[in-house]
């Protein structure tokens, strides 16, 4: 309910082991919950290999930029 609340533009899932995601955007999608977000609605979700951003090292500069990429890429054109 906190996110049906919460209304997110975006949703961002994280993956795991070598990029495989924990659900994918299809089950999302169907799901009866997740099928009221205008996020799904409009097929803005996306997946960013969770090493990059659950990991403190170098790598999560990587992540940082992934991010900044799916939420503003615009300023990336």
């Amino acid at each position: 309910e906190e996110i049906v609340d919460a209304e997110p533009d975006i949703i961002v899932v994280q993956t795991w082991g070598g990029g495989i995601p924990t659900i994918t955007a299809e089950e999302l999608e169907e799901h009866i919950i997740w099928q009221q977000l205008e996020a799904v609605k409009e097929g803005r979700i996306y997946f960013i290999e969770g090493d990059l951003i659950s990991r403190f090292g170098p790598r999560i500069l990587q992540g940082l930029e992934q991010m900044a990429r799916i939420i503003h890429p615009e300023l990336f054109d």
